[in-house]
């Protein structure tokens, strides 16, 4: 995956499966950490940015996998493990606590992958 698959595809994961973020409290207290170390890597290259992501995922292997999934869906790969959670079906109120928490960390890292793409096409021409 490159710089800008990741970080699709972990924005993919906040807004599509926040559930799992749910599922693992430890992992929404430390999105903040990411949240903030992306907003100070904002004039940095994306490539750093989806650094930061990864070396957070590294952290919580069951939300690496469902970016991974997200990104190549199992049916393509063999999955390495199952997602399991702590909770089981979490409430519509629980799955909007990540978007409440965090509404701009989507929209900053789909800036980023659109100014990126822009930029590329302007290369190209």
């Amino acid at each position: 995956m490159n710089s800008e698959e990741i970080i699709q595809a972990f924005v993919q994961v906040i807004e599509d499966y926040s559930d799992i973020f749910v599922s693992f409290p430890e992992a929404m207290d430390d999105l903040d950490y990411l949240n903030q170390t992306i907003i100070q890597l904002e004039k940095k290259p994306n490539q750093e940015i989806a650094k930061a992501i990864q070396e957070w995922l590294y952290k919580y292997p069951s939300i690496a996998e469902r970016v991974r999934d997200v990104y190549q869906p199992p049916v393509v790969r063999k999955p390495s493990t199952k997602l399991s959670s702590s909770k089981s079906s979490p409430s519509i109120k629980d799955e909007n606590i990540i978007r409440n928490r965090y509404p701009d960390l989507p929209k900053n890292l789909r800036k980023r992958i659109y100014s990126t793409e822009t930029a590329t096409q302007s290369n190209e021409s």
